[in-house]
């Protein structure tokens, strides 16, 4: 879930396979916010940068003569410290973006296997094309599908989909949400879900990077309230996709593995600050990784005196360009 108040898984390769999940956007998003299908598009290509920058650095990592820098906090405090490998076009921007995200090294196989596996999955998301039903459906009726029954809101074209309290676009702080099927659901061990765009995200001018080609995203920053690429509508549903009960583990608990974890699961100032087991399982980390994963493919990363402070600056290091994704 995303609120507004504070906005609402290697060297060796030895990964899990993704599960064949596949989406469908309802046609409620069709009068509210047309652009919602290039969005979660966008939201997958970023979960795919990010899974391709991390095998790229991971190969790198275990052929090459590294050096390690460190990473403090604005009091000097340790938090993370990075090995780069001595190559010319290596990644080394992935490796170090990691460690400030997820305060652990790129080295750290259990923590760099616990993202990939997430953003992996995510990038392996196809939109419904069969004509059945889909196993992730995007709503953008700010909830209006939930009736109330007694002690419970419920799906009138699935009632054993229920909610134990009000749908969450009722709280006027809510974005977007997304809901998985309770235990005793007949699909619960199919991995059905469904995300809601609310009204108040629907209705701000949000868009994807696509859409601001040529803009200069460093004018502003991760921090700035007004020229901050977090505030993309791609943004908000990869931070939703990594909710998805498909990626959590074991299936038999209701609660996922990535969740919004408190206090404060939102905005850079915040998941930074959190310790390597919070930051691997906490959304928000996910979706800024996401972000800047891909926003490396335009040529910003986090600036080494500024990145506290979310400051975004120009390299010549293109990852795609250098490892031949185009």
């Amino acid at each position: 879930m995303i609120l507004w108040a504070a906005f609402a898984v290697f060297a060796s390769f030895y990964f899990s396979p993704s599960l064949a999940v596949q989406y469908d956007i309802d046609s409620s998003c069709s009068f509210k916010l047309a652009n919602v299908g290039a969005a979660i598009e966008e939201a997958i290509l970023m979960a795919r940068r990010s899974v391709e920058r991390l095998d790229n650095a991971a190969a790198d990592h275990t052929n090459a003569d590294d050096h390690t820098t460190t990473d403090h906090t604005a009091a000097g405090h340790i938090i993370a410290d990075h090995t780069i490998a001595d190559h010319t076009a290596a990644d080394h921007d992935i490796g170090i973006l990691f460690s400030r995200i997820f305060h652990t090294t790129i080295s750290d196989q259990e923590a760099v296997q616990d993202v990939r596996n997430i953003m992996d999955s995510i990038a392996n998301i196809t939109r419904n094309i069969d004509g059945g039903e889909a196993d992730l459906t995007l709503y953008c009726d700010n909830d209006a599908r939930w009736q109330q029954g007694p002690g419970t809101y419920y799906l009138p074209t699935d009632p054993h989909f229920k909610l134990p309290r009000a749908p969450a676009c009722r709280s006027p702080g809510t974005l977007a949400t997304m809901y998985s099927v309770p235990l005793d659901h007949p699909r619960h061990d199919k991995l059905f879900a469904q995300i809601t765009v609310c009204d108040r995200l629907a209705t701000m001018s949000l868009s994807t990077l696509q859409d601001y080609l040529g803009f200069d995203w460093s004018t502003g920053g991760l921090m700035d309230p007004t020229v901050n690429p977090y505030h993309l509508l791609s943004v908000y549903l990869l931070h939703e996709l990594t909710h998805f009960p498909a990626w959590q583990r074991p299936l038999t608990e209701e609660s996922g593995v990535v969740y919004d974890v408190g206090p404060n699961s939102y905005w850079w100032q915040n998941i930074i600050q959190k310790p390597r087991e919070d930051a691997l399982i906490n959304a928000d980390n996910y979706a800024f990784f996401g972000l800047l994963a891909h926003l490396g493919d335009s040529g910003l990363k986090l600036s080494d005196d500024g990145w506290q402070v979310g400051t975004l600056v120009h390299t010549e290091f293109r990852p795609m360009m250098n490892f031949g994704f185009f």
